[in-house]
């Protein structure tokens, strides 16, 4: 290989492909620099071997800012060839959108025909050598008599919501609700500029309302118990798509006055922006998934051998998990979620649990008092005033309504989870109190509260609890001001991305913010009917 030669003077000799592109305009470069990137996978772009060539053949192939090579780069960003200046500098540009990227010191991976690279005089190495890209960065790729050419390259900064933001980088493409990619994950405050969090986790896609639309919310589990976002240290997090709810409210409002309620455990959530795989897809609400434990459903220890010594944490879905059953009497779909692997002595119990409760509520028309020794009054009366201020119409098929027992107690109603669809539009008529499914023929099954709302206590239970917090309810509109605020800007963007044929709150044509002035209105509305109907007992 010749000696290179600094001092030697830009040669005007262009490779074919920008030739081209000059006269025929930059679309033919960009499917000549697009059929090229095809041929090669993401870490070939690091993979540059210096080459014995002519200045005729020099030429850069691809170059590209990968956040698998940069701590602070949430998304990858590929440069794209933006024309010659001077005949004789070739220049790249590429965007950062959606969040802030701190640029004085970025890797940057590249391919390219070359003897030698260098940035100001200082040799490159692909994927290795770092650089300040706040200004326009200027590469000389050199052939091997020493003549070079130069390549600009621009890192523009786009426009972004100010939402901290996370990076989702799986292994190979999620998709389905069962197979667990590996992936790497990162947040990123923008409030503080940089990187807050990275780390490994595993990425699913989360069987929710969201599930059969295209932007789909995600399973997210985490190699070690982690702080996200302020929030309670946990392992399963939960990506929410909320693509159900026009407002991106909904889940946030209904988890606020299950709070309100004092609900056994409320999951703590905030909102994001999310990128999967580089691909921007807008909102999201960070939330986190039910686990036992001291900090979350606090439950007793699994104990196989005396069941009544165990806790137990039942999910009343229509969607059945591995281990299930029906009551007895009202054949409701329960999941036994914890214990994770129930043994037979477990399942027996509860199941006995829920028939002895059946039985005592309905074998008359008047409940026997007696299933008040295996019922928690209270966290029932507590969870229906919540079900029935968010007006969840899917409590009563039912889906998604939770159940606790510890050892030595009642069972207990709660936590209240997933509000995004069939919520906040019913205003005039109570949604459980006298709801009662008479034919077993159909796929819906009611909840106990047709019975419970036959005995005195239930009813009295039910009115102290709303006096209690009904004050705290009322204010609940202030805190939909609030929140609408932080999300204005996301929420809106998040719309033209995503379109939805779901209508299930009855406001998937209104815009943004009619759509969250309507829920507030809705909200407003059930208050007052619901202390005018409670008073009134």
């Amino acid at each position: 290989m010749n000696r290179l030669l600094r001092s030697i003077v830009v040669p005007i000799a262009v490779p074919i492909a920008v030739l081209l592109a000059s006269a025929c305009g930059t679309d033919l470069f960009d499917r000549y620099d697009s059929l090229s990137r095809e041929k090669r996978t993401e870490s070939d772009a690091g993979t540059w071997t210096p080459t014995d060539c002519s200045i005729s053949q020099v030429v850069l192939k691809s170059f590209a800012i990968l956040t698998s090579a940069n701590n602070e780069v949430l998304s990858d960003l590929k440069f794209a060839f933006d024309g010659v200046a001077n005949d004789s500098i070739y220049c790249y540009t590429a965007l950062v959108s959606h969040y802030y990227l701190p640029k004085d010191s970025l890797i940057a991976s590249w391919d390219c025909v070359a003897a030698k690279v260098t940035v100001d005089g200082t040799d490159q190495l692909p994927g290795v050598t770092a650089n300040d890209f706040s200004d326009t960065l200027k590469y000389r790729l050199y052939a091997s008599d020493g003549s070079y050419r130069i390549y600009a390259l621009v890192l523009k900064q786009g426009s972004y919501t100010g939402l901290p933001v996370i990076s989702l980088y799986s292994s190979k493409n999620i998709s389905d609700q069962y197979s667990w990619i590996p992936a790497s994950m990162k947040i990123a405050d923008q409030n503080v500029g940089h990187v807050t969090y990275k780390g490994s986790a595993s990425a699913r896609f989360l069987y929710d309302n969201s599930y059969s639309s295209t932007k789909k919310s995600f399973d997210v589990r985490l190699d070690r118990k982690t702080s996200m976002l302020g929030m309670k240290p946990g392992t399963r997090w939960s990506l929410v798509a909320n693509i159900p709810d026009r407002t991106f409210l909904r889940n946030k409002v209904a988890y606020r006055i299950s709070s309100i309620m004092d609900v056994c455990w409320v999951p703590s959530c905030e909102y994001c922006e999310l990128f999967v795989n580089s691909e921007y897809k807008g909102l999201y609400l960070l939330a986190e998934q039910v686990e036992v434990g001291s900090d979350k459903v606090s439950l007793s220890a699994s104990d196989s051998s005396n069941p009544s010594n165990s806790g137990f944490l039942f999910k009343v879905d229509q969607n059945r998990e591995k281990h299930w059953f029906k009551t007895a009497v009202r054949e409701l779909p329960v999941n036994i979620v914890y214990p994770e692997n129930p043994d037979l002595n477990q399942e027996n119990y509860a199941k006995d649990y829920m028939k002895r409760i059946e039985q005592y509520l309905y074998q008359k028309e008047v409940p026997d008092i007696a299933y008040r020794s295996l019922v928690d009054i209270k966290t029932f009366a507590d969870c229906w005033i919540a079900l029935e201020m968010t007006m969840c119409e899917s409590a009563t098929y039912p889906y998604s309504v939770w159940y606790y027992k510890n050892a030595g107690e009642k069972l207990s109603a709660g936590p209240l989870l997933d509000f995004d669809k069939y919520t906040f539009n019913t205003v005039d008529r109570f949604i459980l109190r006298n709801y009662e499914t008479v034919d077993f023929g159909s796929a819906s099954r009611s909840l106990w509260y047709s019975r419970l709302f036959r005995d005195e206590a239930f009813v009295n239970a039910v009115k102290d609890s709303w006096i209690q917090h009904k004050e705290a309810l009322r204010s609940i509109t202030d805190y939909v001001g609030e929140q609408a605020s932080v999300i204005s800007e996301s929420a809106q963007l998040s719309l033209t991305l995503w379109k939805t044929d779901q209508n299930a709150n009855a406001d998937a044509r209104l815009p943004w913010k009619e759509a969250v002035d309507s829920l507030n209105s809705h909200l407003k509305a059930r208050w007052t009917f619901m202390d005018n109907n409670i008073s009134a007992w």
